[in-house]
């Protein structure tokens, strides 16, 4: 099966949205950022404890005084390595792609030298093997004009002989919104191809930084109910985002 999809060019990294002709459609990901993430806030809390010890470990013996820099160097650690954390995601899509399409990844991993690069090279090409995973098509900016939104998912692969829209993760668990990240994706793919007779199941899966394994989570509701609680969570997002900047051109 050869599946193509028309896919437009988004406007820039980071953006909150999609530009789709004269339209700005908000992104996937923008949208499910309204809901509250717990595990974020904790590791955020874990970030600025980590780089107060590791201050302490370096400088304590000096009796160095702890200026108010130092503490808002602590408080702006989480900001730092989630930006880290970011580039090491962009670049774990990037292996993925390059795996699925048998070349090989030339571009410097951007993290630290602590061995999480191989981890995450071991996980992906454990899964690759263990899976049987082949790409049906690449991923690309899909977007659903009735209902105002776009977003970029990952792939859609053959895992074991069975077609699935797969996104790619490294955090350190398989969170709930993930699936409706995807039934998002995979809604506005058959808003824009009706016609479709085989629709793919929809995965995620998790790449472990710190073991070097990986774990495959198909999406545990059926596409319509995960569909219709993105589209409530949108509801909510289009109510705070009445008046953003960037609408102004939608």
């Amino acid at each position: 099966m050869k599946l193509t999809i028309r896919s437009e060019t988004p406007p820039g990294e980071k953006l909150p949205y999609y530009q789709i002709g004269l339209r700005r459609y908000p992104s996937v990901t923008t949208i499910l950022g309204v809901l509250a993430k717990p595990a974020l806030v904790q590791w955020a809390a874990n970030q600025a404890a980590e780089k107060a010890l590791d201050w302490a470990e370096t400088v304590w013996d000096r009796k160095s005084p702890i200026g108010i820099g130092t503490l808002n160097e602590w408080k702006r650690a989480f900001v730092g390595n989630k930006d880290s954390a970011a580039d090491i995601g962009t670049w774990t899509h990037l292996l993925m792609d390059s795996l699925l399409g048998g070349t090989k990844l030339r571009v410097p991993f951007p993290g630290k030298k602590d061995g999480t690069e191989q981890r995450l090279r071991k996980a992906a090409e454990s899964a690759m093997r263990e899976l049987k995973m082949k790409p049906i098509a690449p991923g690309a900016l899909v977007y659903d004009r009735k209902n105002e939104y776009a977003g970029t998912f990952d792939a859609i692969v053959s895992i074991k002989g069975r077609p699935a829209l797969v996104d790619w993760k490294t955090s350190s668990d398989v969170y709930p919104e993930y699936h409706l990240q995807t039934a998002a994706y995979l809604g506005a793919l058959l808003s824009q191809k009706p016609q479709r007779t085989t629709v793919p199941a929809r995965a995620i899966l998790r790449l472990d930084k710190r073991a070097g394994a990986w774990d495959l989570v198909y999406a545990p509701s059926a596409l319509i109910d995960d569909l219709a609680v993105f589209l409530a969570v949108k509801q909510v997002y289009n109510w705070k985002s009445k008046g953003a900047t960037w609408r102004r051109g939608a």
